[in-house]
């Protein structure tokens, strides 16, 4: 089940079926993104998720794609594709 928040402008994706949380920033023609995988043996928690995407924002520990001109529900299939499946 994914389920999709907006915490501090950072717009965050978590898929527990996965044990992945992804998060994104959107800047004029591209996105800044940070991701966070749980290990197989930890228990997934998306608050946990949700803190470590915020702390690769502030350590600036991101990347930038090129998907600005998309919209905010295209970036997100987009970044479901690159990183769920």
């Amino acid at each position: 089940m994914t389920k999709i928040t907006k915490v501090d402008g950072i717009t965050t994706i978590s898929d527990k079926s996965a044990s992945v949380t992804i998060g994104f920033v959107k800047h004029n023609r591209m996105v800044e993104v940070a991701v966070s995988y749980c290990a197989p043996a930890d228990k997934f928690k998306r608050k946990i998720g949700r803190e470590l995407i915020q702390y690769r924002f502030i350590s600036k520990n991101t990347i930038a794609l090129p998907l600005g001109n998309y919209s905010e529900e295209e970036i997100i299939e987009h970044l479901q594709y690159m990183f769920l499946f």
